[in-house]
Formats: C-alpha cells, structure tokens, sequence
C-alpha cells in the first residue's frame, strides 16, 4: 500500500511535470537574443582637390550628423527591444520582399462577456531589409492598442462579419520650452535651449517606431509601457543607454463589441499602411500633382497590404 501510493504520487509529480514543461513560455527578458546593430553614420571626410562647391555640400551634409546618431540611436533601441534575429535555420522565401503577420491569442476559450485579448508579430521573410515606420502611439512600441494601420475583422458564430475596426492613432506632441527641466538651476540659458530642443526632439519619437527589419527578423509587440518622457530621457542620457529587450504583451480587442453569444468566432488582422487612392481636389490641378507627389514618397516607404491567419476560438457560458 505504501509502495503504491508512493509511486501513484511519483506518477503525478511527473504528469505535473510534462503539463507544465508543455505550456509555452517566453524566456527572461535579459536572455532574449539581441538584434545586432546598424551601421553606425560616420561624417563624410573631404578628399583631396575637392572644388568650393563640393566643400560647401559636404559641410551641409556632416551638419546633419548629429541628428543622424540620434536617429540610429533611437533606432538601435527600439531594434534592442523589440526585434528578435533570425532563428537557427530560418529559410527565406524566394523573394524581394515579403511580411508574415501573426496574430497569437492569449486564450482560445472565452467566457461570456470576457474579452479577447492578443499580442502580434511582424517578420521579415523576404531577402531584402525592410524599413518599419509606425507613426504616433505604434502598437508594437507603447502596447496600447490604437494604431492606425491595423483593421480587425471578427466574424460570429453564423459566420456573419460583427465586427470591422479601424481605429486612429492618438497624436503625441514634444514638451514645450515652458517645462521646468530637473537640473534647471545647474545650466546656463544656452544650455537650458538645447536642453530643451533635445528633450523636444526625444519626446516626439519615443511613442513613434521607426526600425529596419533585416531578413528573417522578428518585431514583436510589447506589454503596455507608460513612459515619463522627461524621466526617461534623463535615465538614458537621451537615448545613450540602450534599453533590454522588451517582455512581449498581450493587449485587449479595442471594440464595443459583447461576447455574449456562445459559439465559434474567427478573428484576422490586416495591416495596410499604403495612402489611399484619391479624387481630384476641387483646390486645382497644382494641388493634385504635390498630393500625387507626396503619396508617391509614401509608397516607396509603405510595407504595404497583408493579413495574418484566422484564429479560431470559443465563447462559451
């Protein structure tokens, strides 16, 4: 009796063992692989016999370098947080470019009036880098679920489509030069101007997302992450000091929608950053030919059009 009670309690310590060795499980965030960086911009050096002309365009070019580290500072954090490399083995597929977009489900069992919640992942799985710009409020880097470029669509348990989402970016703004910065009396007025200008610039992009995605990488969304800008910037000596990687989050379906009905639901994501197709303005031709211009620039940058797979999940009493 003993005997088997023994072993019957073994059995279920091992049972235990492989429910939970079976449950998938993000590593620690301090152990997540690294997205090598970028490049780092260097100032373009003068040659030898350089005429005035190209002397003066050099100089204007390398009076831009100081925003160009900012940028790949920026860029550099934002890959160190939320892009993971390639995995071992990873084969591309046998074109220029291409996104796979998924869309992972915390839960596929729903109780009546809960709501669905999920995190998404964006991989490059083409042979070109793939520039990602995300504007205010970006999904992947604040986790807060308002983003313009993506459309939900949920279709009930009669198959009928319920729901359609489009929901706009919230705009975010720098601080102002009124702000009282913590080190205020320690800097001088021209100090405190460029204090200022920085912080302005630091704020204007800590919510936006702007990462190059090389072959077989991986951006994923974050857990909801509330920034004091000012804090931050100050933390990080503006952006010097990168940050770890990031924990992947799950976020609610922002909709009005009730999962009162029980039943199978099917849910997919669309992501679309390419502008629309526009009508004539009753503003003039002039004013058609900047907008066409301008929507071609946002062509050349745009990923473009695709859909993740369905999800399949159950609401049930």
């Amino acid at each position: 009796m003993i005997m088997r009670r023994l072993f019957g309690g073994l059995a279920l310590i091992v049972l235990a063992a492989g429910f939970f060795s079976c449950r998938k499980t993000e590593p620690p965030a301090d152990n997540r692989p690294v997205a090598p960086d970028l490049p780092l911009p260097k100032k373009r050096a003068e040659r030898p016999g350089m005429s005035e002309k190209d002397r003066k365009l050099l100089a204007a070019l390398n009076a831009t370098h100081e925003q160009s580290l900012f940028e790949w500072r920026m860029e550099r954090n934002d890959r160190h947080e939320l892009v993971r490399p390639a995995p071992p083995g990873f084969t591309l597929e046998p074109v220029s470019r291409k996104i796979k977009l998924t869309l992972i489900p915390q839960a596929t069992q729903l109780r009546k009036g809960e709501r669905f919640t999920y995190r998404l992942e964006l991989q490059n799985v083409g042979r070109e880098a793939l520039s990602v710009w995300d504007g205010s409020k970006s999904l992947f880097k604040t986790g807060e679920p308002i983003d313009e470029h993506f459309r939900f669509y949920l279709s009930g348990p009669d198959g009928e489509l319920v729901l359609q989402s489009e929901e706009k970016a919230i705009a975010s703004g720098g601080y102002s030069t009124e702000f009282r910065l913590p080190d205020e009396r320690q800097l001088t007025s021209e100090q405190r101007s460029l204090r200022v200008r920085d912080l302005n610039a630091y704020s204007e992009r800590i919510d936006q997302l702007r990462v190059t995605l090389l072959p077989g990488e991986t951006l994923y969304s974050r857990a909801p992450k509330k920034v004091d800008p000012v804090e931050d910037f100050y933390r990080t000596l503006g952006g010097k000091i990168p940050p770890k990687p990031a924990i992947p989050g799950f976020h609610a379906l922002q909709t009005s929608y009730q999962f009162t009905r029980p039943g199978t639901y099917r849910l997919r994501v669309v992501y679309d950053d390419l502008p629309p197709v526009r009508k004539s303005s009753p503003m003039g031709s002039e004013f058609d030919r900047h907008t066409r211009e301008l929507d071609d620039v946002l062509r050349q940058y745009a990923l473009g059009r695709f859909e993740s797979q369905d999800v399949v999940f159950e609401v049930v009493p």
